[in-house]
């Protein structure tokens, strides 16, 4: 017989729930009290899906908390409960296919000021004739066929986007960055990073 390793990925859980409650905000808040937890928010606004965060619970641990989510479980207020899983999220890294590997990418040497920028040789379309000098590696903009957001399209329509907002739920939104700074709109927008 031929053994071969498991592959372990490591689950960590923290001292936060989301549990169901059809009655509302006001059974939350009992819920909440019973429980020796505070009531965080409501997730889902109008859905009767709660956040609850237990202090008495450690912060963060490899098992889930059995005493605690019986008791959520089996409280008569609650539908479901779920102790939430600690996601672990990797910033991007600023690196394309034929880019030289540099600094922050495990490699050592020194930090560049600037990558110079590797144009992609796939076609694309500008019929705009757009001024970004990064404007052919947005693959997502501009290859046409439809395999882009056809947004060259609309542009040429008149449709800029004008009055509309768009909400932005993210890690690591960049308010500052030129593109956004004029129209970030943080109510309706949320970081899950910075939160």
């Amino acid at each position: 017989a031929v053994l071969y390793p498991a592959l372990v990925l490591s689950v960590s859980f923290n001292n936060d729930w989301a549990a169901e409650i059809p009655a509302g905000i006001h059974k939350a808040r009992e819920v909440a009290e019973q429980t020796g937890c505070t009531l965080e928010s409501e997730i889902i606004p109008g859905e009767n899906i709660f956040q609850f965060r237990c202090h008495h619970v450690r912060r963060r641990s490899t098992e889930p908390h059995h005493e605690m989510n019986a008791k959520l479980d089996e409280h008569e207020h609650v539908t479901w409960s779920a102790q939430q899983e600690v996601k672990s999220r990797r910033r991007r890294q600023g690196y394309w296919p034929g880019m030289q590997p540099s600094w922050g990418m495990g490699m050592p040497g020194a930090r560049p000021r600037k990558p110079e920028p590797v144009f992609s040789q796939t076609p694309y379309e500008d019929p705009l004739h757009m001024n970004d000098e990064k404007w052919p590696m947005m693959w997502y903009l501009n290859r046409g066929n439809g395999i882009d957001m056809n947004v060259q399209d609309a542009w040429q329509s008149g449709i800029t986007g004008r009055g509309i907002v768009v909400t932005i739920l993210d890690d690591g939104v960049e308010r500052g960055n030129p593109d956004l700074i004029a129209n970030y709109d943080p109510h309706a927008s949320y970081d899950v990073n910075d939160n």
